[in-house]
């Protein structure tokens, strides 16, 4: 999906928004430029699978409306099993306030979002919206 969100050769516009869990690793050539696909990234901090750097510099590079959710303490995939603890839930309801949001148009997700997204002693939220 990332090629097709943010590579200008591949970029297919019928793809409205990119969630990527736990997935930037080493993002490198011209990703991004021009490019304005929403994106949600959801990492963990102890992630040493797939070091949370590379979600950091996709975050950097990436143009507004972009997200980035940091699950403190959690591993390349102790928050992504669906189930009731705090991180798993963390990632269930901002994946949800996102896609309510960029894909089914609804405005007021996006302060769900924001809510969602950050928890005490669980995760944080950074944000850039469209201007």
């Amino acid at each position: 999906m990332f090629e097709v969100g943010y590579k200008p050769v591949s970029r297919d516009p019928r793809v409205k928004a990119v969630i990527a869990m736990t997935g930037f690793v080493g993002v490198s050539g011209p990703h991004f430029v021009g490019i304005t696909t929403p994106l949600l990234l959801e990492h963990g901090d102890a992630d040493t699978t797939a070091p949370i750097q590379g979600s950091r510099d996709a975050y950097a590079q990436a143009n507004p409306p972009k997200f980035f959710v940091t699950l403190f303490g959690q591993t390349h995939s102790s928050a992504f099993g669906g189930g009731t603890r705090p991180a798993e839930q963390v990632v269930e309801r901002t994946t949800l306030d996102f896609l309510d949001r960029y894909v089914d148009g609804q405005a007021s997700a996006l302060a769900r979002l924001e809510r969602d997204g950050s928890v005490a002693g669980v995760s944080s939220l950074q944000s850039a919206r469209k201007r």
